[in-house]
């Protein structure tokens, strides 16, 4: 299982690197594959990798892309189906990480986009472009919620 964690600052107070950088050290009791962070103003995602199946050695989260930020854990089981309906990089599909899958889900479907999405899965999104944070888990459950802090004052 990988790690993820964020700061979302809804008061407007830009996140300290310091306090993201503690909060990955936590995380990384075990010895993760990969790790990774994003901080951009008010808003931060962080990464611990578990390479669970062939395509995730691919990926290095948290993910961004134009305006879209993903930190995520998951497995996706419908690739070969979501990859007629999305928008992916041009790589042999093994060679595509789930990232990608959800990212462009996202893209296409928006809120909507779990519905879509067959496994097992944690994950959030920061959409630059409506400066909105979305999280979304898989439908039984199994993953469990991304640990996403909300600042207030």
């Amino acid at each position: 299982m990988s790690g993820i964690f964020g700061v979302f600052n809804r008061n407007t107070k830009r996140v300290n690197k310091d306090t993201i950088n503690i909060m990955l050290d936590a995380m990384s009791y075990w010895e993760s594959d990969d790790h990774g962070i994003w901080i951009n103003g008010t808003v931060a995602f962080g990464h611990t990798m578990l390479w669970n199946t062939p395509e995730s050695k691919y990926e290095h989260l948290p993910l961004e892309k134009n305006a879209y930020v993903l930190t995520m854990d998951a497995r996706i089981d419908n690739r070969d189906e979501l990859a007629k309906e999305l928008v992916l990089p041009d790589l042999p599909l093994e060679k595509i990480g789930d990232s990608e899958f959800i990212l462009s889900a996202y893209r296409k479907w928006g809120e909507d986009c779990p519905k879509y999405l067959l496994g097992d899965f944690a994950f959030a999104i920061w959409d630059g472009n409506k400066r909105q944070l979305f999280c979304a888990r898989d439908h039984v459950g199994i993953k469990q919620w991304p640990t996403i802090l909300s600042i207030l004052s």
